[in-house]
């Protein structure tokens, strides 16, 4: 009986299991997870709710060093297909604006259908067990344990995720198992994650959340943007737009340069635009304080620091000042930059940027083109989306496919 070792009791792990026993009952199929549960990131995901997949899925929303295995992978098990999968197990649908959730809102339910759809198929799960090490024998593995255990399979497929969130289980034990193997890796960043400024100057209004334009600045250079609800932080800045531009921040840290992130809290306005609105309003309310002025416009804790960084006291009356002071205060709301100096690290990020690199994975299977009967999925390779259920997506694709394409 052909034996099939799958280290990693994630969303790709625990999709490649399903996805070999329904194509072959016949096959022994182990599934080794290193945490005393299954699926502990995938609880996590969605802020509990699982936002499993998006129906906007669209390759532009991921990145790589290589797209190429990308787009085969969600020709073969896109939107309709994750769909199909979900209800064969019991899952319906919500959807918000594009992004896909499991009916119940609770990413308990997609986990219990899985394990119980697992432990339907037979598939035999060890838990609390860490494979440290693996060895090439002719024509099979070995998998050697933290528990002093050898156990020999016939193939292999690797889905232990990155280095996002090690107390969930991803601590990058991977992507070094995968280059004992002759694999190579794309350097690993945090993506998804929140952002440390330089003597952030809006400590102050630590808590407040705004709508708000983030454009990563690299050399002078636009080289990513997001609009969205701003949250603002004692060290920095967070929220889903934060997240989306954050892998470019990583990556310009990880090589010792100077990156900016140059916030426009009014992205609804033209820059002139904007500036006419101030002056307009300042005719028409030039008897009010400037707190008073911005009243309205944005949080009082924001107000009182964007009045501070534009030399404004936020109790002296609009008429006081001259159009100069006006265009400060433009300045700071529409374009205003902080220097990042670090991420909140591999420990908060959501995902990784990086990864083993896609050129060295057979598209259709999964397959390693380096070592005969290894299959990589999931986070473990070099393929990043943005928030709104992408990730997660992928690790169900490239997980399908791995179990296939072990099945044949």
């Amino acid at each position: 009986m052909k034996k099939v070792g799958i280290i990693g009791g994630g969303p790709s792990g625990m999709m490649a299991a399903i996805a070999i026993k329904r194509a072959n009952p016949k096959i022994k199929v182990v599934l080794l997870e290193k945490k005393e549960s299954l699926g502990k990131k995938l609880l996590a995901t969605g802020n509990g709710r699982c936002n499993f997949t998006n129906q906007d899925l669209l390759v532009k929303y991921y990145h790589s060093q290589d797209l190429n295995l990308l787009k085969n992978t969600l020709d073969k098990f896109g939107y309709q297909e994750v769909l199909a999968f979900f209800h064969s197990i019991g899952i319906e649908e919500s959807v918000k604006e594009g992004y896909v959730y499991p009916r119940s809102n609770q990413a308990n339910s997609v986990l219990k259908a899985l394990v119980s759809e697992l432990t339907h198929l037979q598939v035999e799960i060890i838990l609390d067990t860490f494979v440290r090490e693996i060895k090439r024998e002719k024509d099979f593995f070995l998998l050697c344990t933290d528990k002093g255990k050898t156990l020999s399979f016939n193939q292999v497929i690797l889905a232990s995720g990155g280095r996002a969130n090690s107390a969930l289980g991803s601590d990058g034990s991977g992507y070094t198992l995968a280059k004992s193997l002759g694999h190579s890796l794309v350097p690993v960043v945090p993506s998804l994650v929140q952002l440390v400024a330089k003597s952030n100057p809006l400590k102050k209004a630590a808590g407040v959340r705004t709508k708000a334009k983030a454009v990563a600045i690299v050399n002078e250079k636009e080289v990513a943007s997001a609009v969205g609800e701003l949250q603002i932080t004692d060290y920095g800045i967070s929220g889903i737009l934060i997240f989306q531009i954050s892998r470019y921040i990583s990556y310009e840290l990880k090589n010792k340069k100077t990156p900016f992130v140059e916030l426009d809290f009014a992205p609804e306005y033209e820059d002139e635009e904007f500036l006419t609105f101030l002056k307009k309003r300042k005719e028409k309310f030039a008897h009010l304080t400037w707190e008073e002025f911005l009243n309205g416009l944005f949080p009082l804790k924001l107000v009182r620091e964007l009045l501070k960084l534009s030399n404004l006291e936020a109790q002296d009356l609009v008429s006081k000042n001259q159009d100069v002071a006006l265009k400060l205060l433009h300045k700071n709301i529409k374009h205003l930059r902080l220097l990042i100096t670090d991420t909140k690290g591999f420990e908060m990020a959501q995902v990784c940027a990086g990864g083993i690199s896609t050129r060295e994975v057979k598209h259709a299977t999964m397959e390693s083109k380096v070592c005969k009967n290894l299959y990589l999925c999931g986070e473990l390779l070099d393929v990043d989306g943005l928030c709104g259920g992408y990730n997660l997506h992928f690790a169900w694709a490239s997980g399908y496919l791995a179990g296939k394409g072990c099945a044949k």
